[in-house]
């Protein structure tokens, strides 16, 4: 009896350790649970979609192994300032969209400098665009300037989270050689070209700039899925680019179907708030899924459940599988475009390896 009763242990923690890192999952909920706090006091649900700026600092600590508090505030401020930027310029479609292949472009040009920075540059970009498309398509232009400076105020609660992680990491004084300095590095940033870093910036900006500008030029709300849908999908290598497109089409018609249905049966129930709250809550849990398919296909979920019982309708669930679709498919599209049209004409080579 105590055998098998030891037996199921260890394989519930082979399980566990296979779908999720448990210690991870605990200082991301750590990270974005003082956004869902305040959100209950408040009865504000906007600091729940706060909690993405909360999950982007965690998530980076945790790649890089940061253990400073300065090159997280200099991360929370970066995405600040994308975001200012962003939202700003909203009302100009074509500005707009270069701005925002720019921003994207930059990110990705992260990792000429460091493999590793690429998880620095993606959770700039994903908080900047949510963040400035999520007000934009919530404001009036008499509201537009007294909504900007309402998120300002509401912001630095993103960063208690965050903080707290790193308080309880430098006191279990987990060890130094984990840690990623940004700041004070001895080898010098400037290295070798590295061609498949420059294909991969091309291709990015290539793709944000079409999406955006198809986005303001049709007033798609919720323009973000788009737009980086069309960016998630630029993996470096054909192959596991038109394998991610898959995982991301599946996920999306299975996950937001699922989403779509729970909205569905919930207004019989009457639980929609609650419902709303806790699955805004999970949605950055799931970026510490391990299996990609699974973790965007729940994420898709909670998406469809917390944007369904806030428009109390479930046809949402239809419009963010045409918008991941969508964009995914300009994004393959612009990976093509860069490959054999761009890059032969400004003589870029191509390399097989991924970046």
């Amino acid at each position: 009896m105590k055998m098998t009763w030891g037996y199921n242990q260890w394989h519930i923690k082979q399980t566990l350790s296979a779908w999720c890192d448990v210690p991870t999952l605990v200082c991301m909920t750590v990270a974005i649970f003082p956004c869902f706090i305040v959100a209950c006091i408040t009865d504000d649900h906007h600091y729940l979609q706060l909690g993405l700026v909360s999950g982007a600092l965690f998530c980076v600590q945790n790649s890089l192994g940061l253990s400073g508090l300065l090159e997280t505030c200099l991360h929370w401020l970066a995405i600040i300032l994308g975001f200012t930027v962003l939202y700003w310029v909203q009302s100009s479609p074509l500005l707009f969209a270069l701005l925002s292949a720019f921003l994207g472009a930059i990110c990705a040009s992260f990792t000429y400098w460091d493999q590793n920075l690429k998880s620095l540059g993606n959770w700039i970009l994903i908080p900047a665009l949510y963040l400035s498309c999520e007000l934009y398509d919530r404001v009036t232009p008499h509201t537009f300037t007294l909504a900007y400076i309402k998120l300002l105020e509401q912001l630095p609660v993103t960063l208690i989270g965050p903080i707290l992680v790193l308080v309880c990491l430098n006191m279990a004084k987990i060890p130094k050689d984990r840690t990623y300095a940004l700041i004070g590095r001895d080898h010098p940033y400037i290295v070798k070209k590295q061609p498949a870093v420059i294909y991969s910036v091309l291709s990015i900006f290539f793709a944000i700039f079409m999406t955006a500008v198809f986005v303001k030029y049709f007033a798609i709300k919720q323009g973000q899925w788009v737009i980086w849908s069309s960016v998630s999908v630029i993996t470096g290598e054909l192959s596991s680019m038109h394998k991610k497109f898959k995982h991301r089409g599946r996920g999306a018609v299975l996950g937001l179907s699922l989403g779509g249905g729970i909205v569905y049966l919930s207004s019989f129930i009457g639980s929609v708030t609650l419902l709303n709250s806790f699955a805004a809550f999970l949605i950055p849990l799931t970026l510490v899924i391990k299996p990609y398919p699974v973790a965007f296909t729940l994420r898709c979920m909670l998406i469809a459940i917390t944007a369904g019982s806030m428009t109390h309708t479930e046809s949402i669930a239809m419009v963010r599988m045409f918008d991941v679709v969508l964009g995914g498919g300009i994004g393959v599209i612009s990976v093509y475009v860069v490959t054999y049209v761009i890059s032969p004409l400004l003589k870029i080579k191509r390399e097989k390896e991924e970046y």
